[in-house]
């Protein structure tokens, strides 16, 4: 089995008053006594379940097999005799000394202050019934302390494995991953405030980087949770098993689909800008803005697209979850986004899209009632004798 190779270990030590370790003779049959109970915790506290625990499960150099239900525990008169006595050594026992005395080295710490007992569970380390065994082992080596600590004060038990490792991982980054993620959309926000002017503009655009980032892994639940794409049977698109979408793939996108988004809004919102200060209206200045950007930003998009369409054509299922949700974001970004709803949201009440800025009075309007164009202040007769004096010099020639 999988969990052969990587066992879980618990650990029982004795700490004082000040937190370091104190003197804990664990040669003593007390300890063995408290290390057997805390075997018998652990396994009663996983029955009934799938990853249920037996004496099997267990190495340790105070108990061994099972009696009566519970861990069979031993005398530590007896292993030290097969230890230390000359026959047992020498004579009677000296494959099982030799095999004890290994044992022991590995297991309990030099000064004797220390004592390991191995789990091998039957299971896949990093599955999620692993996550669910280190759960409930915490809570049995916690109440267990607990118990002792009105009797023997200091005495703990602390657990650890490759999946106990990986889930606290998975805890403190999820955990720490709202935090970065508001934290960095605040110091980018205010920076656009500062830079525009504008103290309503940053909470225009945070609209238009959560809804793509909810379309985005929205999506990518449907294609790799759910899989309603495995009928195109390609592996960049297919499920893998029940595992879904990975968790680190929310850790290594979720900023940068943040800053794409930002980018490409304020490519066009600075060329709104600049067509609202040469006196275009509000409405107006959206539109055109839309059409100045729209090749290149739409160009840009595509070719970062197509960079990370590269990430899909692998076997390896977290490098293509991240391939996808990326395209998808840039995509959404660029085509969605960019074009309906970042001039959508301008479009709210575009008055608020500059102030506390003074903006000059609008000159250019044709969304509105009252139409004008840029050609309304040239004088008529103006261009009528620009005509004719173009008439003339063609005549001469």
């Amino acid at each position: 089995e999988a969990g052969i190779l990587m066992p879980m270990l618990i650990m029982m030590t004795k700490k004082g008053p000040d937190g370091a370790a104190a003197d804990f003779d664990v040669k003593d049959q007390m300890p063995w006594k408290m290390n057997c109970d805390m075997a018998d915790s652990v396994i009663a506290a996983t029955q009934g379940k799938s990853y249920a625990l037996t004496p099997d499960h267990f190495v340790s150099a105070t108990f061994h097999g099972e009696e009566n239900g519970k861990v069979k525990c031993l005398s530590e008169w007896q292993i030290n005799f097969v230890m230390q006595n000359y026959f047992a050594k020498n004579v009677f026992l000296s494959h099982t000394s030799e095999h004890v005395q290994e044992l022991w080295s590995q297991l309990v710490s030099t000064h004797a202050h220390a004592m390991l007992t191995f789990v091998f569970p039957n299971m896949d380390p990093f599955s999620p019934d692993a996550f669910a065994l280190v759960a409930d082992v915490r809570a049995a080596l916690e109440l267990e302390t607990q118990r002792l600590s009105a009797t023997e004060p200091g005495i703990e038990f602390i657990t650890f494995s490759p999946g106990s490792v990986l889930m606290d991982l998975i805890d403190v980054t999820s955990g720490q991953l709202p935090l970065c993620f508001i934290g960095c959309a605040f110091v980018c926000l205010t920076l656009i405030a500062i830079w525009f002017g504008s103290v309503f503009i940053p909470v225009k655009l945070i609209l238009t980087v959560v809804v793509p980032i909810t379309w985005t892994y929205g999506a990518g639940l449907y294609v790799y949770e759910d899989g309603y794409l495995d009928w195109v049977n390609y592996p960049g698109i297919h499920t893998t098993g029940h595992a879904g979408l990975d968790w680190t793939v929310p850790m290594f996108t979720l900023t940068f689909m943040m800053g794409l988004a930002l980018d490409y809004e304020i490519f066009l919102f600075e060329r709104v800008r600049e067509f609202r200060d040469e006196g275009f209206g509000d409405c107006e200045s959206i539109q055109l803005g839309l059409a100045a950007t729209g090749g290149t930003i739409s160009s840009a998009g595509l070719i970062m697209a197509l960079t990370f369409v590269a990430q899909m054509l692998g076997s390896i299922p977290v490098t293509n979850q991240m391939g996808f949700i990326l395209v998808f974001s840039i995509l959404v970004d660029t085509f969605v986004v960019r074009s309906i709803l970042v001039p959508a949201i301008l479009s709210l009440v575009p008055c608020t899209n500059y102030w506390p800025t003074k903006m000059p009075e609008p000159r250019f309007l044709w969304l509105a009632d009252h139409k004008t164009t840029p050609f309304d202040d040239v004088d008529e007769d103006e261009l009528e004798d620009e005509d004719e004096e173009e008439d003339e010099d063609e005549d001469d020639e």
